[in-house]
């Protein structure tokens, strides 16, 4: 009986075994790199996600169709350190990618201080149409981001910061989770119209806001953000 049970038991795990065997696989390399994130996209295919370490420590995706086969790749950074770790096709086909920058050059806009969490959004065919970063003057790593229903973005990770962007902090690292409201390369990219013949007055806009000339020739940008504070700060003038 127990040789019937065993030669059972063995039969059991073979045919497992055997049911989970490679279908396929491949291997992508820059010298030295981490996938730190997939995900299967909506055409079959799959995007991987990670860091490029081969020179600077940038973002990586690659883009393969269904059988792992390579279409196209990306980086993104600047001449400092980061991270990709997490990533997500977005409702519109491309694909928002969210990790840690060190950077204030490059692909990357800016840096509040040691580490930040740092968003990049790209199209279906990879390409960059915006990118943000948040944080506070320490460091900040942002391990996990998902699309929400309303179309914005919730992010999660760890926070040391106690200034900037970030609120509070209870002792050493934290949770530290940020909602963004989703943007676009159409908002952003354009530039407000001269409204007024002086030139000196500027139209309102989703980015810009209400933008002034000061007698010194300077130009202010005046706008409210979500949470209804005013917010004024010099801006170059368009």
């Amino acid at each position: 009986m127990k040789k019937l049970i065993l030669l059972t038991l063995t039969i059991i795990i073979s045919n497992i075994v055997n049911s989970q065997s490679i279908q396929w696989e491949n291997t992508f390399t820059r010298d030295s790199s981490c996938l730190n994130s997939l995900q299967e996209t909506n055409d079959g295919g799959f995007i991987l996600g990670g860091t490029d370490r081969s020179y600077n420590f940038d973002f990586w995706i690659i883009k393969t169709n269904q059988f792992g086969t390579l279409q196209w790749e990306k980086t993104f950074g600047g001449s400092s350190f980061e991270s990709l770790n997490s990533l997500q096709q977005t409702n519109d086909g491309g694909f928002i990618l969210g990790g840690s920058s060190a950077s204030s050059d490059g692909d990357v806009s800016g840096n509040n201080g040691s580490s930040d969490f740092w968003i990049v959004k790209t199209d279906a065919s990879g390409n960059l149409q915006w990118e943000k970063n948040f944080g506070g003057s320490s460091f900040e790593s942002l391990n996990s981001l998902q699309q929400t229903s309303d179309n914005n973005y919730i992010l999660g990770g760890c926070s040391n910061s106690i200034d900037q962007d970030v609120s509070g902090n209870n002792g050493n690292e934290n949770f530290w989770i940020v909602k963004v409201l989703n943007d676009t390369i159409n908002t952003c990219n354009s530039k407000p119209q001269v409204t007024a013949e002086t030139g000196d007055f500027y139209s309102d806009h989703p980015c810009y806001g209400l933008v002034l000339t000061a007698p010194d020739g300077s130009c202010y940008r005046i706008k409210i953000d979500v949470g209804g504070n005013l917010i004024i700060e010099s801006v170059l003038c368009p």
